[in-house]
This record gives structure tokens, C-alpha cells and sequence, in this order.
């Protein structure tokens, strides 16, 4: 099972990394196929300080899951909670009306998957956090 774990963080990890690039080098393409429309040069900027934050951490969630995993399961919580907190945050943001579930839908989905990949391929034994 901790194989498996290691197999899905490296992918989450890896489309993490992509993602954060898309964030950084394509702010445009991606508020276009969001719908979004013309977006503000200072949301591009924020976009790619996210986008960093997005590549720094799927780097090191590989760092963690090719090494010791279990030594470095704080890897794994971060993925989860970050998983679960963008799930709630992109529901909140289509029940409100901020955007339409065509536009979120993926992300929330996405998320979702992952987080309960986490959650069920988590080593609760064997790290001390029962």
C-alpha cells in the first residue's frame, strides 16, 4: 500500500508542477478556458506566486515520496489538506455564484479524487498518528 501512495503522490505531484507552470507562463490560456474571460495583469502576478507555491510544493512531495515516505509523511497531510481545503473552497465558490461548476467542476473533482486517494492509501498504523 505505501507503493501505491508513493505512485499517486508522484502523479499528484507531477500535475501539481504542471500546473503551477500553467499558472505561471499561461495566466491567459487558462482564464480563457475557464471562461473567465480578460483577466487584470496584477491577477496574472498573483497567479504565478501561486504557481511557485504550486511547483515548490509538488517538488518536494516527490523529494518525499521517492525518499522515506513515512519519514516525510508531512508531505502527505499537506496533500490532503490542501486537497480537501480546495474542495470546499471551489463548492463554496459555486454555491455562491462566484463561478458555474463547468468552470470549477474539473478542479473540484480533481480534488476531491485525490484526497480520498490519500485517505485511503494512508499509512494510519505505521506513522504514529492513530
Amino acid at each position: 500500500m505505501l507503493k501505491a501512495l508513493k505512485v499517486i503522490l508522484i502523479i499528484f505531484a507531477a500535475v501539481l508542477i504542471l500546473s503551477g507552470l500553467q499558472l505561471i507562463f499561461m495566466p491567459d490560456q487558462l482564464a480563457e478556458m475557464c471562461g473567465i474571460g480578460e483577466i487584470a495583469d496584477t491577477a496574472k502576478w498573483f497567479l504565478g506566486l501561486l504557481g511557485v507555491i504550486w511547483v515548490a510544493a509538488g517538488a518536494w512531495i516527490i523529494v518525499a515520496a521517492v525518499r522515506d515516505l513515512l519519514k516525510n509523511i508531512m508531505w502527505v497531510q499537506f496533500a490532503m489538506t490542501k486537497n480537501i481545503l480546495a474542495v470546499a473552497v471551489s463548492a463554496y465558490a459555486i454555491i455562491v455564484g462566484y463561478v458555474t461548476f463547468s468552470q470549477a467542476g474539473v478542479i473540484l473533482i480533481f480534488d476531491a479524487v485525490f484526497f480520498i486517494l490519500f485517505m485511503s492509501l494512508y499509512p494510519w498504523g505505521r506513522t504514529g498518528n492513530q
